[in-house]
């Protein structure tokens, strides 16, 4: 045995889980887990995808709020600890998109053109997740539509892996009356005592936090404080095409997301999904 040596090294503390809680057309908040019992502090850069620093500074909380975006803009954020002046950790990254403004009345959409960079598909993390594809079997009119895949192309899930996936749209409506319809179909899971692989449709208001992940709705009751488009209950259970029409009156001014949501349980299911 010879030359033993013991040097002290620099130590910083990581972020773990850093994911946007919510996000509209000019601003977005984040959120991150760290064990920083010391209390420090966190520096943060966002960054175009072109490489150029647009804002950049300290926070000493484990949530930031960023404003004065660009509507449907991508840019990057990137944040590290810093435990002291010449003492930091790596970077922790990710790319996020405002909103886009809302669009005009009357809408529209088969998910065919430019405007589907204007959804949020909010999947991070998930086996199963929302893509706008061209699997024949998830399209019923034109070349593309949204739905569920696990590997990026086919309209197929994983039924052995939780997922909690949205894809949402923000809306602006002026006060009167309304016709909101769309087209479904699912085979996911019912069951007695599993109501577990489903899509949903619903209003959600601007404040609700979609987080991949996260489910915010349950099977068979309404979600708070959202206006439900499915009739109040998760849709499955159907291999053929389902065709839904909804009116609503707005007596005020207000913007919602639409929003589209899967949620499957990892215990039973059929091919295909939403």
């Amino acid at each position: 045995v010879d030359n033993i040596e013991i040097v002290p090294t620099d130590f910083c503390y990581a972020i773990d889980d850093l994911k946007v809680i919510e996000r509209a057309e000019t601003d977005f908040t984040v959120a991150w887990v760290c064990d920083n019992s010391a209390k420090l502090n966190y520096e943060y850069q966002l960054i175009s995808l072109d490489g150029n620093i647009l804002k950049e500074g300290v926070v000493s909380t484990e949530m930031l709020t960023v404003t004065d975006l660009d509507p449907a803009t991508n840019n990057k954020l990137k944040i590290r600890c810093l435990c002291s002046a010449d003492n930091y950790s790596d970077w922790k990254e990710i790319s996020i998109r405002t909103t886009a403004l809302s669009p005009t009345l009357p809408y529209q959409f088969g998910f065919e053109d430019a405007e589907t960079d204007n959804w949020i598909l909010c999947t991070e993390g998930q086996t199963n997740y929302f893509i706008v594809g061209e699997d024949k079997l998830a399209v019923k009119n034109g070349n593309k539509a949204l739905y569920i895949t696990n590997d990026g192309a086919l309209h197929n899930y994983n039924i052995a892996a939780t997922s909690s996936s949205y894809a949402y749209r923000i809306v602006e409506f002026e006060p009167g009356q309304y016709t909101i319809s769309y087209s479904w179909k699912c085979n996911g899971e019912y069951t007695d005592v599993r109501t577990a692989d489903y899509g949903r449709v619903y209003l959600a208001p601007i404040s609700q936090n979609i987080v991949a992940g996260k489910r915010i709705s349950a099977y068979s009751e309404p979600t708070s404080n959202c206006i439900m488009l499915d009739g109040a209950k998760g849709l499955n259970v159907s291999s053929r095409w389902n065709d839904v029409s909804v009116d609503l009156v707005f007596t005020e001014k207000v913007k919602y997301n639409l929003v589209v949501e899967w949620y499957n349980n990892a215990s039973g299911g059929a091919q295909t999904p939403f």
